[in-house]
């Protein structure tokens, strides 16, 4: 509960620090006139806020076994509800990245069509539904034993990497949904 209160505050104070709305750690404005806020007055407990994000990995490919959190062992494909399996220690392949793909992958919410796109299933190995235990990312455990694990959190921009960056430094995508052409 303390995380979660910590991740909240955290949000909050990711917020106030955005709305121009500036105050000085002992209670003033930057013009030095007075609050008549008591709470203004108290310092802020947080000193840092660090997001680490993740890319082309879900939630519950990291921290789908993780007690307490969210997750999931089994998973909805297309072709029924499989146990997920663990991700191997060297990915072999890399998943398809495309907004048409992901639009594939999501089935209209239902989220079971990641088995449907080519190369998701290669030989019944469904690397699209793997996840890692704790042995094989124990850092990233750790982290979220020692801070905060958000497990509500899903992908901004359904498509590739280039909207989902510019989503994370600017809270929106700019309507894009694929990568600028980068050939000249």
């Amino acid at each position: 509960m303390t995380s979660l209160r910590t991740f909240a505050c955290a949000l909050l104070v990711v917020g106030c620090g955005s709305t121009g709305g500036e105050m000085t750690d002992a209670g003033t404005t930057p013009d030095g006139s007075k609050t008549n806020d008591a709470a203004q007055d108290e310092p802020i407990p947080i000193k840092h806020v660090i997001v680490i994000v993740k890319e082309n990995h879900t939630f519950d490919n990291y921290f789908g076994s993780f007690p307490g959190a969210e997750g999931t062992t089994t998973a909805s494909t297309s072709r029924g509800v499989i146990p997920v399996g663990e991700a191997p220690d060297k990915t072999p392949r890399d998943l398809c990245h495309e907004h048409a793909c992901a639009l594939t992958d999501w089935d209209n919410g239902k989220n079971d069509g990641w088995d449907a796109v080519s190369g998701s299933n290669v030989n019944g190995d469904n690397l699209a539904y793997d996840q890692y235990l704790e042995k094989d990312i124990p850092n990233y455990w750790q982290y979220a034993r020692t801070f905060t694990l958000a497990d509500h959190f899903f992908a901004d921009v359904l498509g590739p990497s280039f909207p989902g960056h510019t989503f994370v430094l600017a809270a929106q995508a700019g309507w894009a949904y694929g990568s600028p052409n980068t050939q000249i």
